[in-house]
């Protein structure tokens, strides 16, 4: 059963609104962040107001929402600056029962096997849960990485993983999950990590369509309920990533709209587990609302 869905970033339904505004390392003065900042969460607010109205109830952050997050040149104490906006964001979240979360990007590299990269990774992850802790939004708000760099090899790897991930803070450790991707971790390689590291796992569907790994042949059903078993009350319900294939391009691309088909795949490997679904499309929350018109899906549990 799907409790609530969404899309992630960019909110095509309302073109003039935007909150990834940033700004170039030189030209990063604090004024301009200032600016830009302000400007990035009016906007979220109109986005999450749209989101409400469409009972698009999942939300995906862009990592800049606050310009250079965590970049040494981003000198303002943005939570104390911009603490009544942020609060009362977070208020709006909790009144309609939104779930949000943020996806730092490819160079957010926890296992790197060099220092300043495992570093900067940290940082970024540190100052993502602080945006959730501004909002004053429990653990169930999460920020996503991928498992990362798979050199020199995959085992070795895994083990930095785990050992950089001990590492972090526990504010942070309770708010990060990790995702399968679509070239280094399948889910069979991330999910012994998980469990011994007590950390969720988010299945993507068309991540495990282009790197099953070792379960290729293995039932969908059964693989979302091992991922499942990886969250605990506090978590919320399982976070699922959904996208069609783009037919012109490698194994892994997205699509720009979500193939109805293929949903429905989806939600028979669903069956009875309860899980949220980000649907991960160019096309974002209008594809999102064309799927749900198409084949009749329900609403979304906002509260």
């Amino acid at each position: 059963m799907i409790h609530a869905i969404g899309y992630a970033g960019i909110c095509l339904g309302l073109p003039g609104r935007s909150i990834a505004r940033t700004v170039r390392v030189a030209n990063a003065t604090p004024e301009r962040l200032r600016a830009l900042t302000a400007a990035n969460l009016d906007d979220l607010a109109a986005i999450l107001v749209y989101n409400v109205t469409h009972r698009l109830c999942l939300f995906r952050m862009n990592q800049g929402v606050i310009p250079l997050l965590s970049h040494p040149a981003n000198t303002l104490r943005w939570w104390e600056e911009f603490a009544g906006p942020l609060r009362d964001l977070g208020a709006y979240i909790r009144t309609h029962g939104l779930r949000v979360s943020m996806h730092p990007g490819q160079y957010t590299v926890l296992n790197s096997e060099h220092p300043a990269v495992t570093a900067s990774a940290a940082a970024e992850l540190a100052a993502t849960c602080r945006v959730f802790e501004a909002m004053g939004l429990d653990a169930r708000h999460k920020v996503v990485v991928h498992g990362g760099s798979g050199a020199p090899t995959h085992a070795e790897a895994l083990a930095r993983l785990e050992a950089r991930w001990q590492e972090l803070p526990a504010a942070v450790r309770t708010r990060v999950v990790l995702e399968n991707d679509d070239r280094v971790f399948s889910v069979d390689a991330l999910l012994p990590v998980c469990r011994r590291l007590g950390t969720p796992l988010v299945f993507d569907w068309l991540h495990h369509r282009a790197h099953p790994g070792a379960w290729a042949a293995r039932p969908v059903a059964e693989i979302l309920r091992d991922v499942a078993a990886t969250w605990g009350p506090a978590d919320g319900p399982p976070k699922t990533h959904f996208s069609s294939q783009d037919p012109d391009k490698r194994p892994g691309a997205h699509a720009y709209g979500l193939d109805a088909d293929d949903f429905r795949r989806f939600g028979q490997a669903i069956g009875d587990l309860t899980v949220d679904v980000m649907a991960e499309c160019k096309g974002k929350d209008l594809a999102l609302r064309h799927l749900r018109e198409e084949i009749g899906l329900p609403l979304s549990a906002c509260e």
